[in-house]
């Protein structure tokens, strides 16, 4: 307390003295309180934007992997639909071929039964024959 002791020397004005240089050292603490609040609020705030950076930078290397992987898929998709419409062609190609072969059975099923119907005839006639024929000797 040697500033009251001062003050009390210098009289009058000595204790305004004093009552300033108390208020003074009062402001200066304070004053180096809240700069060390801020100095901690700036490190604190240097640290998120470094995170939000690192986050930042994680996040665009996803997205880079998820637009390659929709590019392959994309490109996935678009062979997919070339080999249907390749295999669709094909069925089609099939299907005119079993057509054909239907029809082609259905003609050979009407030319087996005029043969059917020619060699029954031609089996009565050789029996006709046969019995002509037996009437002769040889």
């Amino acid at each position: 307390m040697e500033t009251d002791s001062e003050a009390a020397r210098a009289g009058e004005y000595g204790r305004g003295f004093s009552v300033v240089a108390d208020e003074v050292r009062s402001l200066a603490a304070r004053s180096a309180e809240a700069a060390g609040r801020t100095a901690a609020l700036i490190q604190a705030s240097n640290e998120r934007t470094l995170r939000g950076m690192e986050l930042t930078g994680s996040t665009a290397d996803a997205l880079e992997k998820i637009v390659v992987g929709a590019v392959e898929v994309s490109s996935l998709v678009a062979e997919i639909a070339t080999a249907a419409q390749e295999q669709a062609e094909a069925i089609e190609q099939v299907s005119i071929g079993l057509e054909q072969i239907d029809e082609v059975t259905q003609r050979n099923s009407g030319g087996a039964e005029e043969c059917s119907e020619a060699a029954s005839k031609m089996t009565a006639q050789a029996g006709n024959l046969a019995g002509l024929m037996s009437r002769f000797q040889v």
